[in-house]
């Protein structure tokens, strides 16, 4: 439903607009037969366009315009001017006006016209205003957004940045950081980002992702992941919209865990007991020092090798991991004076053979997790607890 204000100081053209206006069902007219009386009407309903006389006893049309555009700036407004008045619709068309009209005889083709106008303007309008509450929304979502977001044009210049794209680079501000030119921008083009910025900016090809490591000459070290799509207006590339992704917390934090897992390697390497580490896929992944004096085999033979491939051999036997990764209790019937906590398992053995040994061991084994919960392998320690020497 379009509700439009008819002002003219001509009753039996008000009532024709309306009459006619009408006869379309989403047209809906209240009619005021002066400037001051559509001021009246205006502030107490709700109007989608006004159709305004422009010669009009004690204010006219151009005077309505103004106060119309001063309080009420986007609703359309249409006027009508007499013949020989075109200075009149000029000056309405500089006002603000959205259409002019020439009054004629009053032919159903000069209400068709009007009812177009009126149609036309008030769809612009709230295109206009729909366009308008979805940059706001944009605005809003980018202001708040997790990830550094900017706008730049063919040039290269910054048009736009959120706030977080300040915090990743570590600039002073908004207006320092608007100085960076993308296209020529050091640290970026390290990892070949002009060159493929140019390459969007000329050909509308997005750049999936970069990963760029960044020292700022404001002193601040970052990594980022960058993403670029082409900014593209009526078929014609405008610019193009970057986004950083900072992971500079995931990789100190990777950082820091590599060199948490290199000391807890070396550890394990200097453990007088015979240890190893294995994954879910029982593939031995640490086998130390004191295991390869035990066994006699080093651990660039066991390394990435299932340890369970040969029954008969200590070094690819390890029932209690097996009962730790596959929770299977009929293997714990080869071992005595079993303790378990929920958290590790502690077994003394009988007397087993190896290398023509005959060996009583101490084993220990538990489980690894990782930072989820999530069980990622088994740990075990093995100590001789004694050796039985044959007889004859």
């Amino acid at each position: 439903m379009i509700h439009v204000l008819c002002v003219d100081d001509e009753p039996s053209l008000c009532d024709i607009i309306k009459i006619i206006l009408e006869k379309n069902s989403h047209f809906k007219v209240d009619t005021a037969l002066s400037a001051h009386e559509g001021l009246q009407k205006l502030n107490k309903g709700k109007y989608d366009a006004i159709v305004s006389d422009y010669q009009m006893p004690g204010m006219d049309g151009i005077e309505l315009l103004k106060i119309v555009r001063t309080q009420y700036p986007n609703l359309p407004f249409i006027i009508f001017t007499g013949r020989g008045r075109e200075k009149a619709a000029i000056d309405a068309l500089n006002n603000g006006a959205d259409f002019y009209l020439q009054k004629g005889i009053g032919t159903m083709a000069q209400f068709a016209e009007l009812r177009n106008m009126v149609e036309t303007a008030v769809k612009r309008r709230q295109a206009e205003e729909a366009l308008k509450e979805s940059e706001e929304k944009y605005r809003i979502l980018a202001e708040k957004a997790p990830i550094g977001i900017l706008t730049c044009d063919r040039e290269g210049q910054i048009t736009y940045l959120n706030p977080k794209v300040v915090q990743i680079l570590g600039s002073p501000g908004e207006e320092k950081t608007r100085e960076i030119n993308l296209l020529k921008f050091p640290p970026l083009i390290e990892v070949g980002f002009s060159e493929a910025l140019q390459k969007t900016l000329e050909t509308g090809v997005p750049i999936q992702s970069l990963n760029a490591e960044y020292t700022s000459k404001w002193g601040r070290t970052a990594y980022f992941r960058v993403y670029v799509s082409p900014i593209i207006q009526n078929g014609s590339i405008h610019g193009a919209q970057v986004m950083l992704d900072d992971i500079t917390h995931q990789k100190n934090l990777e950082d820091a865990l590599g060199d948490s897992e290199k000391l807890s390697r070396e550890i394990i390497e200097h453990l007088p007991d015979a240890t190893f580490v294995v994954n879910t896929q029982r593939e031995v992944i640490v086998w130390n020092r004191a295991m390869e004096e035990m066994t006699g085999v080093p651990a660039a033979e066991m390394i990435g090798q299932n340890d369970h491939k040969d029954s008969a051999d200590l070094r690819r036997r390890t029932l209690l991991v097996d009962y730790l990764l596959s929770r299977d209790g009929e293997i714990l019937k080869q071992y005595s004076n079993i303790n378990q906590d929920g958290k590790c398992i502690i077994a003394e053995t009988p007397v087993i053979q190896f290398m023509n040994r005959d060996l009583a061991l101490w084993v220990k084994a538990s489980p690894l997790f990782d930072g989820d919960g999530e069980l990622i392998g088994a740990i075990e320690t093995v100590r001789i607890i004694s050796e039985i020497t044959r007889s004859g």
